[in-house]
């Protein structure tokens, strides 16, 4: 499973950090770099909220990826939950 953070490299390491694993793709940059991958590969998108994400994941599912999810809530909820981070800013 692919974890994609289309958040800005700021946010990214930012306050929030972001998901183990996560790859940062900026939402600008997200249909260049998923032109390169596979299309059957299930891939989780994240964000702060939770919009920019599901703006992301309505691009990929009409771009034919058969297995997008979008983290409801992103980065914030993630966060309250107090659920792991890497490369939070301190």
């Amino acid at each position: 499973m692919r974890i994609v953070d289309v958040r800005d490299p700021r946010e990214f390491t930012g306050e929030l950090g972001h998901l183990p694993g996560a790859e940062l793709v900026p939402l600008q940059t997200l249909a260049s770099a998923a032109s390169r991958w596979p299309r059957g590969e299930p891939l989780v998108l994240v964000c702060r909220s939770g919009r920019r994400s599901a703006q992301a994941a309505r691009a990929l599912s009409a771009a034919g990826f058969r297995c997008v999810m979008n983290m409801v809530g992103g980065m914030l909820a993630w966060s309250e939950a107090q659920l792991p981070v890497e490369g939070r800013a301190v």
